[in-house]
């Protein structure tokens, strides 16, 4: 036997009564309590809390690009699949095209640090919805950008010669992509979340719900 609640979605009654149909009150056609929206009360505190919340700390909704949130994450899944791409192209002593997995699990896992850095930073910089948590996240972001442009630095710094075996190779399009996104983050990463002066006063405004009174439009009473 269910137990799930009734209730009428204009005066809001709740009945256990499984054989009601209609409110006895207002005549209005019960619906499960679950399935009704919040009520005026809920709304208008929901309101009222959020107008006493300052800017930076209001959340956000999940699409919210601007302050260098939504760059950082399409600059982050670049950085992560540039990982996967031609770091390096070999034509002697061999042909072989080496991506920076591949670096990585034959010479060591420095070589995955910007890889394991953008997988960090896409997590990281999503889950922050609120410009308070945004502009916390700016130091670890700013590392994670860095990374990879100190790693091309090294490797070009430190490109791999030998006088007993002739080494011919180019850098792949992998290894100049890593480098470009990595510098391009860094600077909306310094300024992750942007300024708290200059936040419009309805920051949020979209995840409140509009608290105004119910009305009886489209059903009939009694």
């Amino acid at each position: 036997m269910s137990s799930e609640l009734l209730a009428c979605p204009f005066c809001r009654e709740l009945y256990r009564d499984e054989q009601l149909v209609v409110c006895p009150h207002c005549d209005v056609p019960l619906k499960p309590l679950r399935d009704l929206p919040p009520s005026y009360e809920i709304r208008e505190a929901e309101a009222l809390e959020w107008e006493r919340t300052a800017p930076a700390d209001r959340k956000l909704p999940w699409n919210y690009w601007s302050r260098g949130r939504g760059l950082l994450l399409v600059l982050s899944v670049l950085g992560f699949a540039a990982a996967f791409a031609p770091w390096i192209v070999m034509t002697k002593p061999e042909n072989m095209t080496l991506t920076a997995l591949q670096l990585a699990r034959t010479k060591g896992m420095w070589f995955g640090g910007s890889m394991v850095g953008w997988f960090v930073a896409m997590p990281l910089v999503w889950t922050r919805r609120t410009i308070t948590k945004l502009r916390g996240a700016r130091i670890a972001v700013t590392m994670f950008a860095a990374l990879p442009v100190g790693q091309i630095l090294i490797l070009a710094l430190n490109a791999p010669t030998t006088q007993l075996i002739p080494v011919s190779y180019t850098w792949g399009w992998g290894f100049y992509l890593s480098a470009a996104v990595g510098l391009l983050a860094l600077p909306f990463a310094l300024r992750l979340g942007g300024s708290v002066d200059d936040l419009p006063a309805d920051l949020g405004k979209e995840l409140v719900p509009d608290a105004k009174a119910e009305s009886s439009d489209g059903q009939t009473l009694h």
